[in-house]
């Protein structure tokens, strides 16, 4: 039972974190759309807070999503064994599938989801590696 509560507790975290990249990610975008003259389609009246806001909740929809594949697919391994190409394609993927589905474009969820999913990966292992240089998870639990 504590397994799977920690496991829910990871999922919902990791939706929380997309959630926040596809917000930020979202208005990168669109400032990077107008900065090469590309005319986004964008609702009149859409205040760009309020579409960083629609897609930081499409963000938590797919983070969740991912959480599933990430679950399902990597289930045994540890972070530093994950390879980083098929770890971003999985993002790119199930993002591409689950974005329209909370109302966002398959090329932009594919987008925001594979650079998601390199970033957090990267600050993972990261994480992981800096965790090892100070006596691994160990440290952590001994205070």
């Amino acid at each position: 039972m504590r397994e799977i509560l920690t496991r829910i507790r990871g999922a919902i975290g990791n939706a929380f974190v997309w959630a926040a990249a596809w917000a930020v990610g979202s208005i990168v975008l669109l400032t990077l759309f107008v900065i090469l003259g590309i005319d986004p389609v964008i609702p009149p009246g859409a205040a760009v807070l309020r579409i960083a806001a629609r897609f930081g909740l499409t963000g938590f929809v797919v983070g969740a999503g991912f959480s599933g594949f990430l679950a399902y697919v990597y289930r045994d391994e540890r972070i530093t064994s994950i390879r980083s190409a098929p770890f971003i394609l999985g993002g790119a993927v199930v993002s591409a599938i689950v974005a329209p589905m909370a109302g966002a474009s398959a090329v932009i969820g594919a987008i925001l989801g594979g650079a998601t999913a390199g970033l957090t990966l990267t600050a993972a292992k990261r994480v992981d590696r800096h965790a090892l240089g100070d006596g691994g998870s160990e440290h952590f639990l001994q205070g």
